[in-house]
């Protein structure tokens, strides 16, 4: 359920809606599943989201947590590479 709500999230992304992008990308996140909570992909596009929505202790937030996750892959990577700009 959590992975149907994370690829919503992204279409709402793509499409610009950033509130609604932020709602699906929490739901998925908050689903109380396996696993749902880390789900590295759905932390970097929510802290995309909540960068452009003007939150930026939120995105830097869900930066920490999607570096928390793993710093080696390329989510990881691109994680820290955003987290670099509110520093």
């Amino acid at each position: 359920f959590c992975v149907g709500l994370y690829r919503l999230g992204l279409a709402h992304e793509r499409q610009r809606d950033d509130k609604a992008a932020a709602e699906a990308l929490t739901r998925a996140l908050e689903t109380q599943a396996p696993g749902c909570n880390a789900l590295q992909d759905a932390y970097a596009a929510r802290a995309r989201v909540e960068a452009r929505l003007g939150n930026g202790d939120s995105a830097r937030t869900d930066l920490e947590r999607c570096l928390e996750l793993s710093r080696k892959n390329n989510v990881g990577k691109e994680c820290a590479s955003m987290l670099q700009k509110f520093k």
